[in-house]
């Protein structure tokens, strides 16, 4: 609660206190290389870890009151629904994602950078496969490109659309993109 700001200087880090006390840090795993990385959570997005070497600087700032989700925002927000694009046209209804993430409060993961990106479903507008990755765009506009998880890459086990009594099964490579409707 002390600091204003942490930068990564590599092997030691430049620490900035409230009180003004400006001064560089080493010999310790919290401000040197054998650090584990950092954690950023934000409503807006999920979570990002960010390994050490992606870390360049963070600055503190209070948070404002009813800034991050109570319990009650993560009450069930109803499964998936939208439409996809597959080489045979579109289908539209509830989705099931990598067979097994349907709801709206489940979490598509992936790398970006170096670093782990942890999204719920209710912040995504859209997803673009692309050859071992896939483009991802939250409600606010902001784009990542995922990789290296199963959720957005070619290992994942592909898409099941139910429409009223009916349900389609599309392998990965199929798809083109996802639409989903905001829960």
């Amino acid at each position: 609660g002390d600091l204003v700001s942490i930068e990564n200087l590599g092997d030691a880090s430049r620490v900035i206190t409230n009180q003004g006390l400006d001064v560089v840090l080493n010999n310790s795993n919290d401000v040197d290389e054998e650090n584990r990385g950092l954690m950023l959570v934000n409503p807006a997005f999920g979570r990002v870890d960010f390994e050490w070497a992606d870390f360049q600087r963070v600055d503190f700032a209070p948070i404002p009151e009813g800034f991050l989700p109570g319990r009650s925002a993560w009450a069930d927000l109803g499964t998936l629904r939208g439409s996809v694009t597959v080489d045979g046209g579109n289908r539209s209804g509830e989705i099931v994602f990598d067979v097994d993430e349907q709801r709206s409060v489940d979490i598509l993961d992936g790398v970006l950078g170096n670093s782990r990106a942890y999204v719920p479903f209710h912040r995504i507008t859209s997803i673009e496969r692309g050859a071992g990755q896939s483009t991802v765009t939250l409600h606010d506009g902001t784009t990542w490109t995922l990789s290296r998880q199963r959720d957005v890459s070619d290992s994942n086990s592909g898409i099941v659309v139910k429409s009223g009594d009916q349900r389609e099964y599309f392998r990965w490579d199929t798809v083109s993109s996802i639409r989903f409707e905001a829960p």
